[in-house]
């Protein structure tokens, strides 16, 4: 079991975890959203997908990610042209996206969880159609630990 400063790794990441979705909540309830778009891996139980209101996987699955010739480990990888990367990233958020349209229904507050890493294409886009857009980065929240954010 991992420790760090006390407190093993796995109690700092319950409390991380627990700290998230009271954020969600709280951002559910104060802004009436009633869709959540939220990338995550396929079949996992998230916090997000746990919030009482509608509620979308808008990440690509793995198996058209794979049909498109999108590697798994590319995010990151210097290993693969950046021209790659972002293509990679591009064809990734333009599904999102689609996503997000295609399960907001007529719901005009809506939220969307995102690495910081596709936050601002998806930003524009939704800034393109219209969309009032406000964006909360939680890696800057005074209880998150970029440490503990690495073993959840």
């Amino acid at each position: 079991m991992l420790s760090a400063i006390g407190k093993n790794v796995e109690e700092m990441a319950n409390e991380h975890k627990t700290r998230f979705a009271a954020r969600l909540r709280e951002l559910v309830d104060t802004r009436s959203v009633t869709f959540v778009g939220e990338e995550a891996k396929q079949g996992v139980c998230t916090a997000a997908s746990q919030l009482p209101i509608n509620w979308a996987n808008i990440d690509m699955p793995l198996a058209e990610r794979h049909a498109r010739g999108i590697p798994d480990d590319y995010a990151g990888n210097l290993a693969y042209a950046e021209a790659d990367r972002t293509r990679w990233d591009c064809e990734r958020e333009e599904h999102m996206f689609d996503q997000i349209q295609s399960n907001r229904a007529d719901a005009t507050s809506i939220m969307i969880v995102c690495g910081g890493h596709h936050l601002h294409n998806l930003r524009a886009r939704l800034i393109c159609e219209a969309d009032t857009v406000t964006h909360e980065d939680v890696t800057t929240a005074d209880w998150f630990d970029p440490f503990v954010s690495q073993f959840l």
